[in-house]
């Protein structure tokens, strides 16, 4: 099984990516890859399979694919891909927001407040 990965909006392949794959209907991981440049090339026995595609210019994604016995080569073509959120705005200046908490600033800040300054966003959580 070959194929490959588009982002229109990017105007390129995704630079960097990962894709799982799970044989279904159990959902068991079998297969795990990065690619670059957007081509991939699987061998896979015959199957049902879903395959969970990630990376930090892409949104993730998943497409379900049958491996039929005898088919020889399969080719998936060409995959379209949205982009990330992060490759949405690189390289543009920030979106405008409102700070509802947070230490050392009055509420209601926005990023408005500190155009010409430095600022250093640290964001985290348990996901």
């Amino acid at each position: 099984m070959e194929g490959a990965f588009a982002c229109e909006a990017l105007g390129r392949p995704p630079a960097d990516a990962s894709l799982v794959v799970f044989r279904l209907p159990e959902g068991t991981r079998v297969r795990s890859t990065g690619w670059k440049g957007g081509r991939f090339r699987l061998a896979l026995p015959p199957g049902d399979y879903r395959f969970l595609v990630h990376g930090v210019e892409i949104a993730q994604a998943t497409l379900e694919v049958q491996v039929r016995e005898g088919a020889g080569r399969l080719d998936l073509g060409t995959l379209p891909l949205e982009p990330s959120l992060l490759a949405e705005h690189y390289g543009k200046p920030p979106p405008d927001w409102t700070v509802s908490e947070a230490r050392g600033l009055d509420p209601g800040a926005t990023l408005a407040d500190f155009r010409g300054r430095w600022v250093v966003l640290a964001f985290w959580g348990y996901w």
